[in-house]
C-alpha cells in the first residue's frame, strides 16, 4: 500500500491499493460511519425514451458507508451506503458500493483517525523482508527479497546444462546448487521461500530446501519480469501471512513466559495500572479488544494507553493473526510484559 498522505486535522487520509494484501488491512481500519471517495464504476442508463441501455461507467463518487465486507477467499473489500458527492449523471442519495482493488486510489474520512488506525496502515506499506523470492528453470536462478516497491535481485546462479540433449544428472545436480544457494540465504536473511517456475523445476529444488516454511508458485518466466509476475501471485500473501503468523507468535511466546514468572500482567484494569507505574516494556492489544472499544465508544481510553507506553520508551504490539489473537483475548484483550523482573 502507498500512503498518499494522512491529515490527523480532520481525520482523514488518501492511499493507493497495490496488493490484494492491502485490502485485509483496510478492512481493519474502514468502518461503518465512515466516508469514502475516488473513482469507482457504476451502471447508468444511456437509453433512449424507446429502449433502454445500461452501461458501466467510471465516476468520481462520494459514498457514507453503512456496511463493509472484507472476503478473505476472494481477496475482495467492499465499502455500502449512500452517494453524497457525484456529477450530474448520477442520482444523490442512491446506493453505491466501492469494489476496491488493486491499483484504486481512495480517501477515507473517519470520525477519528486513531493511533491503531496509522499503525495498521503503517505495516501496510512495509511488508517483511524475511521473504526469499526464487525464480528457477532447467540452468538459471534468480533470487531476490520482498520489498515494500516490489524486489530486490541479490543474487544470480547460472547452471551449466546442455542445451540440445536433456541430462538427468546435470540438471539435477544444478537444482541441488539452487537448494543450497536457498539454505545458505535463510541461514542468515530469510524465513519464507517462494520457488517458481514455468514448469516442475520449482519441485526439484524444493526437495532439498531445508527452512521450514517453502511455498511453490507458477510463473511464465525466469527473467525480471518473471519477479513482477511473481509479487502478484496469491502465494506471495501467504508467505506474507506466515511471516506476520510467526512474528505475532513469537511476542506471544514472549508474553507466555513472563506469565509463567509471574512477572506480565493481563487484563485492562491491572495492565492500565502497571502502565501507570512505568511498569510495562511491551503492551500486547489484540485486534477483538480495539474493536470492541471502539464500537463501546470507549477507544480514547485505550488510545492513551498506547500513547502512554510507546512515550516511555516501550513498544505497542496489535495482535490480530488468528491464533495469537485468541490467545490475548483469553487474557482480557490486553497484556503487557514487564520493563524489569520482579
Amino acid at each position: 500500500m502507498e500512503i498518499i498522505w494522512i491529515s490527523h486535522d480532520d481525520n482523514r487520509f488518501k492511499v493507493r491499493v497495490e496488493r490484494d494484501e492491502d485490502l485485509w488491512y483496510l478492512s481493519h481500519v474502514i468502518q461503518s460511519g465512515d466516508y469514502i471517495e475516488g473513482q469507482t464504476e457504476r451502471k447508468v442508463d444511456m437509453g433512449t425514451e424507446t429502449k433502454t441501455d445500461t452501461v458501466r461507467k467510471t465516476f468520481f463518487l462520494g459514498v457514507d458507508i453503512e456496511s463493509v465486507e472484507y472476503d478473505p477467499e476472494l481477496k475482495s473489500f467492499r465499502a455500502s451506503g449512500r452517494i453524497t458527492k457525484c456529477p450530474e449523471e448520477v442520482s444523490k442519495g442512491r446506493y453505491h458500493t466501492f469494489d476496491v482493488q488493486e491499483g484504486d486510489v481512495i480517501t477515507v474520512t473517519t470520525d477519528r483517525l486513531t493511533k491503531a488506525d496509522v499503525k495498521k496502515l503503517d505495516e501496510a506499506t512495509t511488508p517483511p523482508s524475511s521473504v526469499l523470492l526464487v525464480l528457477v528453470d532447467r540452468d538459471s536462478a534468480r533470487f531476490a527479497a520482498l520489498t515494500p516497491s516490489g524486489y530486490d535481485v541479490c543474487r544470480v546462479l547460472d547452471g551449466e546444462v546442455e542445451k540440445k540433449a536433456y541430462d538427468q544428472a546435470t540438471t539435477e545436480d544444478f537444482h541441488s546448487r539452487v537448494a543450497e544457494h536457498i539454505n545458505e540465504l535463510c541461514e542468515t536473511d530469510f524465513d519464507d521461500v517462494v520457488i517458481a517456475s514455468p514448469g516442475f523445476w520449482k519441485e526439484n529444488v524444493a526437495e532439498s530446501v531445508t527452512t521450514d516454511s517453502v511455498i511453490q508458485a507458477t510463473v511464465s518466466r525466469t527473467d525480471d519480469q518473471g519477479f513482477n509476475e511473481l509479487v502478484k501471485r496469491p502465494e506471495v500473501d501467504t508467505a506474507l501471512s506466515s511471516e506476520k503468523n510467526r512474528r505475532e507468535g513469537e511476542i506471544i511466546e514472549r508474553l507466555l513466559a513472563s506469565l509463567r514468572n509471574e512477572e506480565a500482567t493481563y487484563g485492562w484494569e491491572q495492565t492500565v495500572d502497571h502502565i501507570l507505574m512505568g511498569a510495562v516494556e511491551e503492551l500486547i492489544v489484540s485486534e477483538n479488544f480495539l474493536s470492541s472499544k471502539k464500537k463501546d465508544k470507549e477507544y480514547d481510553e485505550v488510545e492513551d494507553v498506547m500513547r502512554r507506553v510507546e512515550e516511555m520508551g516501550g513498544d505497542v504490539a496489535i495482535i490480530s493473526s488468528d491464533q495469537a489473537m485468541s490467545r490475548v483475548d483469553g487474557l482480557g484483550g490486553i497484556a503487557g510484559r514487564p520493563r524489569w523482573k520482579a
